[in-house]
């Protein structure tokens, strides 16, 4: 006769305890990886909201913002900031590098670029510009991975692509 005191799990215990385990597993890796979608587009919201504030300061001391990344006939495509040809925002507008000895304002000495995964560049396009120097208006093209709360609106590839203007931030 067997020692009750000495008696182990059976099969069917130890398989619904391996089930019970994988399952809580399964749930919590797709938490983390939601919870990082999500702090990848609060990144992106206030990386723009932060360049909004920069050109901001530049439209002030400048009467109006850069004249760069003119889209249309015979102009440039649209800038990428925060990659390597915009990689500041100085009283020169956007540029590769911010020259710290020259002496000149850097309103923002290191424009962010778009986390990654997921998302495009941020793009940068002057409008309403007044010849090649100063524009009225900007703007700024972004992409968001999920719906958030302040911007909501997802199309059909569940892709949220937004802009920014000098008036606010507003996704299609």
């Amino acid at each position: 006769m067997q020692d009750p005191r000495k008696r182990g799990f059976t099969l069917i215990e130890l398989l619904v305890v391996i089930a019970i385990i994988g399952i809580l597993a399964t749930l919590a890796v797709f938490a983390v990886s939601s919870a990082r979608v999500r702090a990848r587009d609060a990144k992106r919201v206030a990386d723009i909201k932060q360049i909004q504030s920069s050109l901001d300061l530049y439209a002030v001391d400048k009467i109006g913002y850069p004249a760069q990344g003119l889209a249309g006939e015979g102009g440039p495509a649209a800038l990428i900031i925060g990659g390597t040809q915009a990689e500041c925002l100085d009283a020169d507008g956007f540029g590769s590098a911010c020259p710290q000895a020259t002496g000149n304002l850097i309103y923002m000495a290191t424009v962010p670029n778009n986390p990654t995964p997921g998302g495009r560049d941020y793009s940068y396009e002057g409008e309403d510009c007044v010849g090649s120097e100063v524009c009225n208006d900007y703007t700024i093209i972004f992409e968001l991975e999920a719906e958030t709360s302040e911007l909501r609106d997802v199309d059909e590839d569940g892709v949220t692509l937004c802009e920014a203007k000098s008036s606010g931030m507003k996704c299609d």
